[in-house]
């Protein structure tokens, strides 16, 4: 919980560099949460491909 707030205070915070244009009409803000998107993507594909124990992972 602490990080999403710190996530939030810092994006707030920076609204002028975010609201630059890096590419064409794309902001470096847009750009990120595209960033951002792709790597929740990845992360729950791997999660999802990872194999499962039959104990449910108890030793």
């Amino acid at each position: 919980m602490g990080l999403l707030v710190l996530h939030m205070v810092l994006a707030s915070a920076a609204k002028p560099q975010l609201a630059s244009d890096a590419v064409g009409q794309l902001t470096v803000g847009s750009l990120l949460l595209i960033g951002q998107g792709v790597l929740l993507l990845w992360t729950a594909s791997r999660y999802a491909s990872a194999p499962v124990s039959e104990n449910g992972g108890e030793k």
